[in-house]
């Protein structure tokens, strides 16, 4: 009796072990690459020019809602600030340039600027509550790397690199006492930034690129902190939050030309 079960209990596993086995061969997974790869989403160079036109857009802001308090020399009283927040205008038109990724970095971009920084500062001194603002307008050219991971079939994240050197009209003038110096932004500024991205493409020719950029290091002028600017007695860290938009061309037929002299009726 305990031969027979025993015999019947191999069998039975030996039978399943022998269906799985066939089973396994006879499957064909339906999708060859992993579950988790995603296809490039950014437009290829082979199939679009490599070269094409970009514009944005965007508000600039200059950032600190912290409440700092200073000494002033030859007086009983501190100055006390804290930044507002005065946003403007930024526009952009420019080239981009893809290329075959290397790494994840799959295009260029270079361009010429318009940047309004606008600052804002709240003070106390002698026991008087003030405010003031002053608006700088500058011209600018800038360079960008980029790289791009796609998420989803129709967007993808973007890291961007960039350098950019200003040169402009700082804005003057403030509300302070005259015994309390103020500092102003730079006729000439030069920087690197950084800029977070999220890739949208609604067509094959066209993608949309909203973006968050934030200093990361000034190179001209130094300043109290490597990537902020000092208005008034306060250091403000630059922001942009803007759009931009870059559009793509097919590149040419690459079909052979067919003499029409040479077709049947």
């Amino acid at each position: 009796m305990h031969w027979t079960l025993k015999t019947t209990i191999l069998l039975v596993f030996a039978g399943a072990f022998t269906f799985t086995a066939n089973a396994q061969k006879k499957y064909e997974p339906k999708f060859k690459k992993k579950r988790s790869s995603i296809e490039r989403v950014f437009p290829s160079e082979t199939v679009f020019k490599p070269g094409g036109w970009q514009f944005g857009a965007g508000i600039t802001g200059m950032l600190n809602f912290t409440e700092t308090q200073h000494s002033i020399p030859e007086s009983d009283n501190n100055l006390t600030t804290e930044g507002g927040l005065f946003p403007f205008a930024a526009f952009e038109i420019g080239r981009f340039y893809n290329f075959k990724p290397t790494f994840t970095f799959s295009y260029l971009n270079y361009g010429i600027a318009y940047k309004g920084w606008g600052a804002s500062e709240r003070f106390t001194f002698n026991g008087n509550d003030q405010s003031h603002t002053n608006l700088s307008h500058y011209a600018s050219a800038y360079f960008d790397i980029n790289s791009t991971v796609p998420v989803s079939k129709m967007h993808f994240i973007q890291n961007t690199i960039g350098v950019s050197a200003d040169y402009g009209f700082p804005g003057a003038g403030n509300n302070y006492p005259a015994n309390i110096s103020a500092a102003q932004m730079p006729r000439f500024n030069a920087g690197v930034n950084y800029k977070l991205g999220l890739g949208i493409k609604p067509d094959t020719d066209i993608i949309f690129v909203p973006y968050i950029q934030v200093n990361v290091f000034n190179i001209y002028p130094q300043q109290t902190d490597f990537y902020r600017y000092d208005v008034f007695n306060t250091s403000f860290v630059p922001v942009i939050i803007g759009l931009r938009v870059m559009l793509f061309n097919l590149a040419e037929d690459s079909c052979p030309k067919v003499d029409g002299k040479q077709l049947t009726p």
